[in-house]
C-alpha cells in the first residue's frame, strides 16, 4: 500500500493524499469506491501506526517533512518500506501482533481485508499473482483432508448397532406395555405374564449392555480423534455420548439382575437390580439431555449466522456473502497459518498444526450439518471462487449453483436440529419415567412404553431422516420473507422475497 504522508509538529504524522491505494492483494482501488466510515478508521488506523515509535523512528530518519509508505504481511509480521526504499523493515513481529488483542497493526490488516472482501463484491479485480507458500500449503492440506474423509465416508458402517437397537425398543415396548397391562389382570394372568416380562427384561438387559458398550466404544474413537484435533467442543459432547453408553450398559446391568432375581424370587436382586437400573437410568438421560442441549445451542448459532446472511434482500449478494462465510468455516485461511507459523518452532510443526486446524474446523461443520453435506462442501469448496466471481458478473448458472451449495448446508443444519429435539424429547421422557419409577411406580410403564417408540424415531436412520425432512418442508412453507421451491430435477432451488 502506498499512501502520502506530511509531518505536521514532529514527530506526530498525518494523512496528506489519500486518492487511491494499493491493497494486498494487488487491487489498485480508489478511496471514492470506500465506504467514508471506513475511510475514516482507515485513517485513523493509519495515524495509530505511523506515530507509533518503531514506525516514527524511521520516518524520521528519513528527514523529510512529505514522504510515502509501503506496508504489507511477511512471514516475519507487519513489514514496512519509505520513500523510495527497497529494503523491508518488520515493524512488529507475528508473535506480538498475536499475543496483543489491541494491536493497532493487526487492526489495520483486518480492515484492509475487510475492505478487500468490499472491492470483490463491486466487481473490482485483483492483479494476478502467484500463490504464497502459505496459501500453497493450505491448498494442499485441504486436498489431503478432502481425500481422508472421502475414504471415511465410502466405509459402510455396520448395520448390526442399528439392528440391534431397534430390537431392545421393541422388545422395551412389547415389555412394558405387558406390564402396564398386567396390573389390571387376574392373578393367575399376572403370574404368566410376570415371568414373561422378567424374561424380556433380562433380555433387554444383555441386548442394552452390548448396545451401550458399542456406544461408548465408538464415542470414545471420537473423543480421541477431538483430542487428536485439538477439538475441545467435540471433546466435551462426544464424552456425553460416552457417559451415555455407559450408562446404558449399567442400566442393562440393572436389567439382567432384576430379571433374572425376578424369575429366581430373589426380592434381595430385584431390589438391587432395580436401583442400578433406576441410577443408571438417571446418568445415562442426564447426559443425553446435555449432550442434546449441547447439540441444539451449536446447531442454533450456526443456523443464526447464516440466517442473518441470507436477510441480505440483494439476491447476488446474498449468496455471495453465504457461499464465502461457509467456506471459512471450513478452511484455514493465510492469516490464521501465519499466527500458526509465528508460534511454531519449525515448519514441521507449523503444517502439522495447520492440518490440525484443518480438520477441527470440519469436525465442527460437520458437527452443526452432517458427514453428508461436509462431503458435499469438500466436492464443491474448490469451486467456490469461480462460483463467486461468476455471480458478480451476472452467470445465472453460477447463482443457481451457490443457492444449491447454500440450501443443502441450511437444510442439513435444520435436520440436524430435529435430531437434537428428539434426542431432549427421550431424555425428558425417560427421566420422567424413573421418577414415577420410584414415586408412583404403576404409572412408570406407560411412560416407558412411549420412550421406547420415540427412541425408534433416533435409533432408525431412515425413520429420522422422514421426519427431519418432514420438518424441513413444514419449515420452509411457513417462511413469510424467503420462499423456497424445489425444482423438478435435483437439490437447487429458488428464492424470492415476498
Amino acid at each position: 500500500m502506498t499512501i502520502n504522508i506530511q509531518g505536521v509538529q514532529p514527530p506526530l504524522w498525518e494523512i496528506e493524499e489519500f486518492d487511491s491505494i494499493s491493497l494486498l492483494e494487488r487491487f489498485r482501488l480508489s478511496t471514492s469506491n470506500i465506504p467514508s466510515s471506513r475511510r475514516d478508521r482507515l485513517k485513523k488506523l493509519f495515524s495509530d501506526i505511523l506515530n507509533d515509535e518503531r514506525v516514527a523512528i524511521h520516518l524520521e530518519n528519513l528527514g523529510e517533512e512529505k514522504v510515502s509508505f509501503d506496508f504489507d504481511i511477511h512471514s516475519g509480521g507487519f513489514a514496512m518500506r519509505f520513500g523510495t526504499q527497497e529494503h523491508w523493515h518488520i515493524i512488529v513481529p507475528f508473535e506480538e501482533m498475536i499475543k496483543d488483542k489491541d494491536c493497532s497493526f493487526k487492526a489495520l490488516y483486518k480492515e484492509v481485508r475487510e475492505i478487500e472482501r468490499i472491492a470483490r463484491l463491486t466487481g473490482i479485480e485483483p492483479r494476478k499473482r502467484s500463490k504464497s507458500r502459505v496459501e500453497k500449503r493450505i491448498e494442499s492440506i485441504f486436498l489431503e483432508k478432502q481425500a481422508e474423509r472421502g475414504i471415511e465416508l465410502t466405509q459402510i458402517p455396520s448395520k448390526t448397532p442399528g439392528r440391534l437397537a431397534r430390537t431392545i425398543d421393541a422388545n422395551s415396548f412389547a415389555r412394558n406395555t405387558t406390564a402396564a397391562g398386567v396390573q389390571f389382570s387376574s392373578s393367575a394372568a399376572a403370574d404368566v405374564f410376570g415371568t414373561i416380562v422378567a424374561g424380556s427384561q433380562a433380555a433387554g438387559g444383555v441386548m442394552a449392555v452390548a448396545s451401550g458398550s458399542i456406544l461408548a466404544y465408538r464415542s470414545a474413537k471420537k473423543v480421541h480423534n477431538a483430542y487428536r484435533h485439538g477439538d475441545t467442543e467435540g471433546g466435551v459432547h462426544n464424552s456425553l455420548q460416552m457417559t451415555t453408553g455407559a450408562a446404558y450398559s449399567t442400566v442393562g446391568a440393572g436389567m439382567i439382575t432384576a430379571g433374572v432375581g425376578t424369575l429366581k424370587g430373589t426380592a434381595a436382586a430385584v431390589a438391587t437390580g432395580t436401583t442400578v437400573f433406576l441410577t443408571g437410568g438417571f446418568v445415562m438421560n442426564t447426559a443425553l439431555a446435555i449432550y442434546a442441549g449441547i447439540g441444539w445451542h451449536i446447531t442454533g448459532e450456526f443456523r443464526e449466522k447464516l440466517t442473518e446472511i441470507l436477510q441480505e434482500t440483494n439476491e447476488p449478494k446474498r449468496y455471495r456473502d453465504a457461499l464465502a462465510w461457509i467456506q471459512d468455516q471450513v478452511t484455514v485461511s493465510p492469516f490464521e497459518a501465519e499466527e500458526i507459523r509465528a508460534k511454531a518452532k519449525d515448519a514441521e510443526e507449523a503444517n502439522k498444526k495447520i492440518a490440525k486446524l484443518a480438520d477441527e474446523k470440519w469436525d465442527k461443520f460437520e458437527r452443526r450439518t452432517n458427514a453428508k453435506c461436509g462431503q458435499m462442501v469438500r466436492q464443491n469448496l474448490i469451486d467456490f471462487d469461480a462460483i463467486s466471481k461468476g455471480i458478480e458478473v451476472g452467470h445465472a448458472t453460477s447463482l443457481d449453483k451457490a443457492k444449491e451449495i447454500v440450501y443443502e448446508v441450511e437444510k442439513a443444519n435444520y435436520k440436524e436440529r430435529v435430531k437434537y429435539r428428539l434426542m431432549m424429547l427421550i431424555a425428558i421422557i425417560s427421566l420422567l419415567g424413573c421418577a414415577l419409577a420410584i414415586g408412583f411406580p404403576p404409572a412408570a410403564p406407560f411412560v416407558f412404553a412411549i420412550g421406547a417408540l420415540v427412541w425408534l424415531t433416533i435409533d432408525s436412520p431412515d425413520l429420522t431422516d422422514w421426519i427431519g425432512e418432514k420438518q424441513w418442508n413444514k419449515h420452509i412453507a411457513s417462511l413469510e420473507k424467503i420462499k423456497y421451491k424445489e425444482p423438478i430435477e435435483g437439490s437447487s432451488w429458488q428464492s424470492a422475497t415476498s
